[in-house]
C-alpha cells in the first residue's frame, strides 16, 4: 500500500499583478500555488520532460500557460469562450517580454470546443492539465442535454 501524499500551501499565493484585473471575473481560475505545483510535480514524476508540449483543454484565462512557461514548458490551451481567450492573451502579454528575454516558451491559446479537440489540435502532446469536472459522476451534458460519448483523440 502506498502512502497518500498531502500538499499544503497550494492556495496561499494569489494572481494579483500576474493577470489583468478583468481576469479575476473568471469563475474557476486555477489556484496559483496549485497549478504551479501540478506542473512542477509533472516534471518531477516524469509525466513530461523539458520541451514537452502540455495541453489544457479548458484554458480559461491562461493560468496553466503561465505556470508552464515559468517551468520552461511549452503549452497549448483551448478555451470555448472568446471573452476568456482574450483575457488569457492579455495575461500572456503581461509576461511576454520576460519570457522572451529568459528564453521561456510563449503559451498559445486557441478558441474552440474541446469536445472537438482532435480537430483543433494537430500536434502531438506529451501531457495534459485540466480542472476536474464540477458535477458528480464526472460527466457533462452538452448544451442540448445530449451526452458526448465520442473520444477526443
Amino acid at each position: 500500500m502506498t502512502a497518500r501524499e498531502q500538499w499544503y500551501g497550494c492556495y496561499d499565493d494569489g494572481w494579483k499583478g500576474l493577470i489583468v484585473d478583468e481576469a479575476f471575473s473568471h469563475p474557476a481560475k486555477a489556484a496559483r500555488g496549485l497549478i504551479y505545483r501540478i506542473v512542477a510535480e509533472g516534471l518531477r514524476r516524469g509525466w513530461w520532460h523539458p520541451g514537452t508540449l502540455v495541453l489544457d483543454p479548458f484554458g480559461g484565462i491562461g493560468t496553466t500557460g503561465i505556470a508552464c512557461s515559468a517551468h520552461r514548458l511549452p503549452s497549448l490551451l483551448v478555451e470555448l469562450e472568446p471573452k476568456f481567450k482574450a483575457l488569457a492573451e492579455q495575461n500572456f502579454a503581461l509576461h511576454e517580454k520576460d519570457w522572451l528575454v529568459t528564453g521561456r516558451p510563449l503559451p498559445r491559446i486557441l478558441q474552440g470546443d474541446s469536445r472537438n479537440l482532435s480537430a483543433l489540435v494537430a500536434e502531438a502532446l506529451g501531457g495534459a492539465v485540466t480542472s476536474p469536472p464540477y458535477v458528480s459522476g464526472g460527466h457533462h451534458a452538452d448544451q442540448t442535454g445530449a451526452w458526448n460519448t465520442n473520444p477526443i483523440m
